[in-house]
């Protein structure tokens, strides 16, 4: 059996400004990797700070990639900064112990400014802080929303310090499928445009040519573009999901949209069985939530074994803080521990190539972390 959980929280939408920030900063990390070089990382966030967010100066403060100093990095385009043996040991409170020095060294660091002039912003990874950048902008103007950049950098620093640091299995998948997204959303476009360029120029020598052979040769050269372009597509979905328009939709509702769409793709019988009497409300974006219980029930009826009927269940009720927990359970469904392992990556399929991109859950799990959803697969052997 298959027990499929989503728990979700109300959403608050993301400004267009902030994704086209964020755009901008993979860009930058994609652009830069790899880099070996924890030294050299830090100076690529300071430079991309300073450049992207058009400050006068930017100051990082991060743990080393052995977690056992802070390390700091300074950009002004004049001069750069970097420290190792003098700062401090990490510790809980290693960021009362930075702000107190920075206080007696600003005047170095920032000599333009006031103390009152710099900007904080947190580098988190998760609910941890993993740095602190300080800032100051070369024109007065309100502080922009730097929330999804600064997670895209607390990643790039990640990343590189996984070089030097051995982390957990399940820390290295997270890392492994966000740095995929930020491949994705800065590399899309780059790859993009020669695809474009490809398909017009085969379509422009199409018209013109008259030799049969040369012609199949042609289609086939245009049509395996636009394949590529669809690919690439998906996969800049899934680096950049569109910002959810959110209003209340119901469970009911949205099942209503799905099960046409299932009885349409599947020639096979299916059964889905809704356990829960009550209707109940979501905050969210209602054809991402279609596709995100699409792309579950499809799941659940693909994954059934030859010659056994898929039956899916679905249930629901209150969770904490006025969460919403949901569970689909596909009774027959089987998955191996590659499956598991591999399930929200994508092109993984588990089935043949050709069959299929692959992108379904990877897209189940970006549209749910955008609604602020958490979502768990559980797999019981002695049931299937």
């Amino acid at each position: 059996m298959i027990s499929q959980t989503m728990n979700f929280a109300p959403h608050r939408s993301d400004a267009t400004e902030e994704n086209q920030l964020a755009e901008k900063f993979s860009q930058k990390y994609w652009q830069a990797m790899p880099v070996l070089n924890f030294s050299s990382a830090l100076q690529i966030v300071v430079e991309t700070c300073w450049e992207v967010m058009e400050a006068e100066a930017v100051l990082l403060v991060t743990p080393a990639p052995g977690e056992n100093y802070l390390w700091a990095s300074y950009y002004d385009q004049t001069r750069s900064l970097e420290e190792t043996e003098s700062l401090l040991a990490v510790t809980p409170d290693w960021t009362d112990w930075f702000l107190t020095r920075l206080e007696e060294e600003w005047e170095n660091l920032f000599p333009k400014s006031f103390l009152t002039d710099l900007h904080f912003i947190p580098l988190k990874t998760g609910n941890s802080l993993r740095g602190m950048l300080v800032c100051t902008f070369r024109k007065a103007k309100p502080l922009p929303a730097f929330a999804e950049a600064m997670k895209i950098t607390s990643r790039f620093l990640d990343q590189i310090r996984l070089v030097h640091h051995q982390i957990t299995l399940s820390q290295l998948q997270e890392l492994k499928l966000d740095s995929l997204a930020e491949f994705a959303a800065g590399a899309g476009h780059e790859i993009n445009n020669p695809l474009a360029t490809i398909s017009g120029r085969a379509q422009l020598l199409l018209r013109e040519e008259q030799d049969p052979e040369r012609r199949e040769m042609l289609a086939n050269i245009g049509a395996q573009a636009l394949r590529i372009r669809d690919m690439i597509g998906d996969l800049m979905l899934f680096g950049r999901p569109p910002v959810p328009e959110v209003k209340p939709v119901s469970i009911q509702q949205i099942l209503e949209q799905v099960e046409p769409r299932l009885n349409s793709r599947f020639s096979q019988e299916f059964s889905i069985r809704i356990k829960t009497q009550h209707d109940v409300e979501l905050l969210g974006d209602e054809n991402q939530l279609e596709q995100v219980f699409y792309a579950l029930l499809e799941n659940g009826i693909q994954n059934t074994p030859p010659g056994t009927t898929p039956e899916l269940e679905i249930e629901w009720n209150s969770g904490f803080e006025d969460q919403v927990q949901i569970r689909i359970i596909s009774r027959h469904t089987k998955l191996s521990e590659c499956d598991e392992l591999h399930l929200f990556d994508p092109f993984y399929s588990g089935r043949q190539a050709g069959r299929g991109l692959g992108f379904g859950l990877s897209k189940v799990r970006q549209i749910a972390r955008m609604h602020e959803a958490t979502l768990s697969i559980k797999c019981q052997a002695e049931q299937g």
